[in-house]
C-alpha cells in the first residue's frame, strides 16, 4: 500500500458518493487513476465495499449489543439464531474470560421481552450458560479508521499516552439517541437503505435497480436520508490484514458515569475502526486494532474503570447484516411473538434435535 492508495481508503470512508473527479481533486492525480487503483483494490481484496452507517434510532429501532456466554460447541447455533432472527445486525465469536458470541440487534421499542424470551429458552436448554445486554443511553460513537494516519514500513505509531491525558477533564454527556423520523419514511427508503448498508462502491444506476427506484428518485431521497441523519456515516470493509489491523477485540467496562463521558468523547481521536456503547454504568467498546495496541488500551481502561472484560474476536466468523426491509410492514416494524420468537425458534429446532456425535 502507497499513501495515495491510503489516502483514498479514508476519502472513501468520507463520502463514497463523491465522484472520482473530486477524490483525484484532493489526491493530486488523474480520474483515470482514481479508478484504477479503486479496482486494483478490490480484485487484490484490499478493499472490499463501503457500507452506509444507518441511525437506527431515526428508524424508530432500538440498539442493543448481547454477550451470550457459551461453549464454542454453541456457536453454530447462536450463528443460525442471528441468521434467523429479523433485526439481527451483527455477531463475531469471542474468547476471553468465557467464550461466547458477541451480537448486536436493533429491535422495534417494547420487544426486549421477546430478545430475552429466546435467550431464557437457550438457557433451559443448555445452549447459552448466561447472557449479558447492553443498551446505550445515548447515541453509539462509531469513528471510522483513518488510513491517512499509517505509514507504510511503520505502521500506525499512535501515541496512546498522549490519547490518554487528552482526555477532557470535563466532557458534556454523550449525544442522546436521535428521535424517530418513522413516520416519514416510506418502504422504498427502507429499500435505498439495504442496498447502501450493503455497499455504495457501485454505480447509481445499479443501487436504483435493486432498490426498485429510478436514478433521479435514488438520488433525491439519499440527499433526504443524509439531511435527516439517517445516514449518520461510511464504513470502509478493508482486508484484515490491510494494514495490521487484523485483531477485534471486545472490552466490556464498569465505571463512573464521568469516565463514560471521557471515552465516548475521546474515542472520536482514534484512527482505529470502532463502537462504543455508553451505559449508565459503564461502557462496552469494540475495536479493530494491531496485536501489539490491544494491551496497551486494556492498559489505560484498567487504570480508568472498575472492572474491565477484554475477549478477543474472532474476525473470520464475524457476520454483518445490511438493514433488512422485509419487516417493515404498513409503516411499522413487525413485533408479533411469531416473527420474532416462534419462527427464530422453528429455524433453529434442526440444530437442537441434532445430536452430537
Amino acid at each position: 500500500m502507497d499513501k495515495i492508495e491510503l489516502k483514498l481508503l479514508s476519502y472513501l470512508g468520507q463520502d463514497p458518493l463523491q465522484s472520482n473527479i473530486a477524490v483525484a481533486r484532493q489526491l493530486g492525480v488523474s480520474r483515470e487513476n482514481v479508478a484504477r487503483t479503486i479496482e486494483r483494490l478490490k480484485t487484490e481484496r484490499n478493499l472490499l465495499g463501503v457500507s452506509a452507517q444507518v441511525s437506527y434510532s431515526r428508524l424508530g429501532l432500538e440498539s442493543v449489543a448481547c454477550l451470550l456466554r457459551c461453549q464454542p460447541d454453541s456457536w453454530p447455533l447462536l450463528e443460525t439464531l442471528c441468521l434467523e432472527h429479523p433485526y439481527t445486525q451483527y455477531r463475531i465469536r469471542c474468547s476471553g474470560p468465557q467464550n461466547g458470541l458477541f451480537a448486536r440487534f436493533a429491535i422495534p421499542p417494547g420487544t426486549t421481552a421477546l430478545l430475552l424470551e429466546l435467550f431464557e429458552k437457550l438457557v433451559g436448554l443448555g445452549k447459552i450458560e448466561s447472557y449479558d445486554l447492553h443498551f446505550p443511553i445515548a447515541h453509539v460513537v462509531m469513528p471510522e479508521t483513518d488510513y491517512s494516519r499509517y505509514t507504510p514500513g511503520k505502521g500506525w505509531m499512535f501515541d496512546w499516552k498522549a490519547w490518554e491525558q487528552n482526555w477532557p477533564s470535563d466532557p458534556s454527556p454523550p449525544i442522546a439517541p436521535w428521535p424517530s423520523i418513522l413516520d416519514r419514511l416510506d418502504l422504498t427508503d427502507m429499500r435505498i437503505l439495504t442496498e447502501v448498508s450493503l455497499d455504495m462502491l457501485r454505480t447509481q444506476r445499479d443501487i436504483a435497480r435493486h432498490a426498485g427506484v429510478s436514478e433521479p428518485t435514488l438520488s433525491r431521497r439519499l440527499d433526504f436520508l443524509r439531511s435527516e441523519r439517517v445516514i449518520i456515516g461510511y464504513r470502509v470493509r478493508a482486508g484484515v490484514f490491510l494494514t495490521g489491523l487484523a485483531t477485534i477485540a471486545l472490552f466490556c467496562c464498569k465505571c463512573n458515569f464521568r469516565v463514560v463521558k471521557q471515552v465516548s468523547a475521546a474515542v472520536s481521536e482514534l484512527p482505529f475502526q470502532c463502537t462504543v456503547f455508553p451505559e449508565q454504568e459503564g461502557f462496552v467498546l469494540y475495536a479493530t486494532l494491531s496485536s501489539l495496541d490491544i494491551p496497551l488500551v486494556y492498559s489505560i481502561l484498567k487504570r480508568h474503570c472498575s472492572s474491565v472484560e477484554m475477549f478477543w474476536c474472532d474476525y473470520l466468523s464475524s457476520f454483518r447484516w445490511a438493514l433488512d426491509s422485509d419487516p417493515f410492514q404498513n409503516g411499522q416494524w413487525r413485533t408479533d411473538h411469531e416473527y420474532m420468537v416462534s419462527n427464530v425458534m422453528q429455524g433453529i429446532t434442526p440444530l437442537l434435535e441434532k445430536k452430537v456425535v
